[in-house]
């Protein structure tokens, strides 16, 4: 097998799940890739335009997708006064989990996880909630920025009361909403990270 061929495979089956990338944030990889690499270079300078053009997206969808690809690691890229200095990193230079074909799930001991550093289980924990706030039911997030900021040092039960109060939670949500904190504070609302490397 060549060292290309190789890469492309570790890009489809290793890279593209792992950070989970969207068709365009895809086609930008493998552009940059092409445009790299493919012609013994290790980075290169792009504007707006020409990435949206490469992806055949509109500006927004292109700045969108190469801060995504920033921000999960994939590429390092820089904002210059010519354009993006792009350097994509290839699968070999990530510390990607090896594709595990048997079936096994690995035991994970979730006391052992810290939740705070990096943004590795923002997912699971999102998922856990069914894509919303925890406190006040909207958003998609674990907890909306607006929620975040109103509640700061404020205990999460009287966080939740002032939500009832100003009407953003119905009673059904907001008893809904004390269970789930009780159900958290025992150690009973565990996200799902089976599919994250530790």
């Amino acid at each position: 097998m060549s060292e290309w061929h190789q890469i492309l495979v570790d890009i489809d089956q290793k890279l593209f799940p792992h950070f989970e990338l969207t068709t365009y944030q895809r086609v930008l990889y493998f552009h940059l890739i092409a445009n790299t690499f493919a012609q013994d270079r290790s980075e290169i300078i792009l504007t707006i335009s020409q990435l949206s053009e490469a992806m055949a997206a509109s500006e927004f969808t292109a700045r969108k997708a190469i801060r995504e690809l920033s921000e999960k690691g994939v590429v390092d890229a820089e904002q210059t006064r010519r354009g993006y200095k792009i350097a994509p990193r290839l699968p070999e230079n990530l510390d990607l989990p090896e594709i595990n074909d048997s079936n096994e799930t690995s035991v994970v001991d979730i006391e052992e996880i810290d939740f705070f550093i990096g943004r590795k289980f923002i997912k699971p924990l999102i998922d856990r909630e069914g894509r919303k706030c925890f406190y006040c039911l909207r958003n998609i997030v674990a907890a909306c920025h607006k929620c975040n900021t109103r509640k700061q040092a404020m205990a999460a039960p009287d966080f939740l009361r002032s939500l009832f109060r100003r009407g953003l939670l119905s009673e059904d949500e907001f008893t809904e909403r004390l269970s789930a904190l009780e159900q958290l504070q025992d150690g009973e609302l565990i996200p799902d990270i089976r599919h994250i490397l530790i």
